[in-house]
């Protein structure tokens, strides 16, 4: 009895194998500056130009937009510093950083809210772990600082 087809055929299962895992590496491995030619890449890089220098990517939220991350969670962080930004005549204030339990401090009107951010008195800070900042149409419209432990 000749073997030859069993050997023929284990053969060329393992070429067709490491055929598709040469493949599949390449694309898992390949930048995507490189993939099909870059094309997809500069279409990105066209749209949002700030990819490219080290900005970050968004995704669209109801009326606002985040970073988008693996698992779905919004990621809210620090990106750069403003040198003047302007706050809306109706902005709304939300601290609730002295305690977990205790119901936020509302305040409303810009002069309100710079007394009550300005404060000496304050010791809990205001910084990007603690503090969001809702923008639109180029005004700051809310700022609420929560209690970090």
């Amino acid at each position: 009895m000749d073997n030859n087809w069993i050997v023929e055929n284990l053969t060329n299962a393992f070429g067709v194998w490491n055929s598709k895992m040469t493949e599949m590496w390449s694309l898992l491995t390949e930048s995507p500056q490189t993939f099909k030619g870059g094309t997809i890449w500069q279409t990105i890089v066209t749209i949002n130009g700030g990819i490219e220098e080290g900005g970050i990517d968004l995704c669209k939220e109801e009326d606002h937009y985040r970073t988008l991350t693996w698992d779905d969670f919004p990621a809210y962080y620090e990106v750069g510093v403003v040198k003047q930004l302007v706050m809306a005549d109706d902005i709304e204030l939300s601290d609730g950083a002295a305690d977990f339990g205790a119901d936020p401090v509302m305040v409303k009107g810009d002069r309100a809210v710079c007394d009550a951010m300005s404060s000496e008195e304050d010791v809990y800070g205001w910084n990007a772990g603690n503090t969001t900042v809702t923008i639109q149409n180029g005004e700051m419209t809310h700022v609420d600082r929560i209690w970090v432990p």
